[in-house]
């Protein structure tokens, strides 16, 4: 992996001309604006440049740059680690061999390895980017690790490993563990059981999600029948368990006051809906089709999917979320980027990171809005 950077300018010979030519007319159709420069570094890196809005964008969604990067390895499990880092597991070898948990700069494409390890089968980062938790084994046992991102050294570790974790806070996860869900603490190294199920009734909880005041987690489970899926909540405090939503659920996203996002087929009806009330009774769909990658910025005023198209492409879509009006100024970001395996907003919701496999790796997007 090498940095990206802007080759001295010459002279574009016919056939450069043409690629030219035909790359703003891609930008047009992809809607990105009306300015295409493509940069033929060895990271093959290309940008996409907006200096004024796209008639007909509305002005919530302005893209003011986005660039493409694409990278030789595959971004497996890739989650934001502050505004400007990916924290994944990297691999290699005609396999893909997991070896360890790295970061990618999103600043100048440099891959820094974190932890070496083609033990490790799962990990989480803390919600503030310092610590790290991850299951790994050895011949013996597995461990649950915790790690300090900044001073990049083990903390502690613990015998046990779950299957499953989110971290909580710097030291609190949420975990699978047997046949519960439960809350571990690293530094004490106690736990408490907040949720569980049986075999005969239910499969495996997955899709754990931590609500925004961290007083509840949210996951996503399969019925005993394998037919239908539901979303659940239980409180941290072991205090309650509520089922929320029956159907054929894509993604979901806790937001704050109790209410919840959900894709999927609910009802019979395929779409984008918000659950909220005491009893989560109140479905309201925002959105019909079937979307995908449901993500929402921290000030939950922006949010952003994958629909599929009419042709049945992938679109990468954003709109403003409000509470009593629901969706507005719902623009295309992005068309066909292949198949999108995470899709998340920075710190502060300017800006938009999607990775989506690509032919020869993993393609790495970065839109910046105007608001």
């Amino acid at each position: 992996m090498t940095r990206s950077g802007r080759k001295p300018a010459r002279e574009l010979p016919r056939v450069g001309l043409l690629l030219l030519l035909t790359g703003t007319i891609i930008a047009a159709y992809w809607g990105i604006g009306d300015g295409f420069l493509w940069f033929t570094s060895r990271d093959r890196t290309i940008l996409l440049d907006s200096e004024t809005p796209v008639a007909g964008k509305p002005d919530d969604f302005r893209i003011v740059s986005a660039v493409k990067r694409q990278s030789d390895d595959l971004l497996s499990g890739a989650r934001l680690l502050g505004d400007d880092k990916l924290l994944f597991f990297s691999q290699s070898g005609e396999n893909k061999k997991r070896t360890g948990i790295s970061t990618l700069s999103l600043k100048d494409n440099t891959i820094e390895e974190v932890v070496r390890s083609s033990r490790i089968i799962e990990a989480s980062a803390s919600p503030d980017g310092t610590k790290l938790v991850y299951l790994v084994y050895d011949e013996v046992a597995l461990f649950t690790v915790w790690y300090d991102l900044t001073e990049r050294r083990e903390l502690d570790r613990l015998i046990g490993a779950a299957n499953m974790l989110t971290m909580l806070d710097a030291s609190r996860l949420i975990e699978m563990f047997e046949e519960s869900i439960r809350l571990l603490d690293m530094k004490t190294g106690e736990s408490r059981v907040i949720w569980k199920w049986t075999k005969a009734t239910t499969d495996k909880p997955f899709r754990l999600k931590v609500s925004p005041d961290r007083k509840r987690v949210y996951f996503q489970v399969t019925d005993g029948d394998g037919r239908s899926t539901s979303i659940r909540f239980a409180a941290l405090d072991g205090s309650e368990s509520i089922q929320l939503a029956v159907g054929d659920i894509n993604d979901f996203v806790p937001l704050s006051g109790g209410r919840l996002l959900v894709t999927g087929r609910i009802n019979g009806s395929e779409g984008l809906f918000l659950i909220s009330g005491e009893r989560f009774d109140r479905i309201v769909q925002l959105k019909k089709g079937f979307m995908t990658n449901l993500t929402v910025d921290a000030a939950q005023k922006k949010i952003a999917y994958v629909v599929r198209s009419s042709e049945g492409r992938p679109v990468l879509t954003a709109a403003t979320l409000n509470a009593s009006a629901g969706l507005s100024a719902e623009t295309t970001v992005y068309s066909d980027p292949g198949t999108v395996t995470m899709l998340q907003w920075n710190g502060e919701g300017t800006t938009l990171v999607c990775v989506a496999l690509g032919l020869g790796g993993d393609e790495v997007y970065q839109f910046r809005f105007s608001t």
